[in-house]
């Protein structure tokens, strides 16, 4: 009867784990300095038109609280010449269970006005997330989804 009663637990639970999917439209990303409204943002079609993302990993990206993740990112032209962006924000999206990550405390540091460092925010599982992308180049706001897969 308890492994029952458990069992019917967890399902009510998992039940409501998981919310509505989220779209990164309409929300505002924002930093110590500056609040940027991304409701009119360009789409990851518009942004592969003129410029190339790079994300690079210190280690493969791994679920767990003990395991900080953290990352690189620069922009590039077509001809692979450095963009500098002058703002970038992101948030974790696990659009398979329609939740996020630990992603509140999260650090964006702009190094020599060249890349961002992304820090301090952890994936509550393994499998399929996205980086869900803000940021402004010259006058253009882009925001869209950067899919990575994240280990054990």
């Amino acid at each position: 009867m308890k492994a029952k009663l458990t069992c019917f637990i967890l399902l009510i639970c998992s039940l409501f784990a998981c919310g509505p999917e989220k779209t990164i439209d309409n929300r505002r990303a924002s930093s110590d300095s500056m609040q940027v409204d991304f409701s009119d943002a360009n789409s990851l079609e518009q942004f592969q038109k003129k410029f190339q993302i790079h994300v690079e990993w210190d280690t493969p990206p791994k679920a767990g609280t003990k395991h900080e993740n953290r990352f690189k990112v620069y922009f590039t032209d077509l001809n692979n010449e450095l963009v500098k962006a002058s703002f970038l924000d992101f948030s974790l999206y696990m659009k398979m269970h329609g939740h996020g990550g630990l992603d509140k405390d999260r650090i964006v540091e702009l190094v020599d006005d060249e890349y961002f460092i992304c820090s301090n925010f952890y994936f509550t599982m393994s499998d399929a997330w996205e980086l869900q992308f803000r940021f402004v180049i010259g006058n253009e706001k882009y925001a869209f989804d950067h899919p990575v897969y994240v280990e054990d």
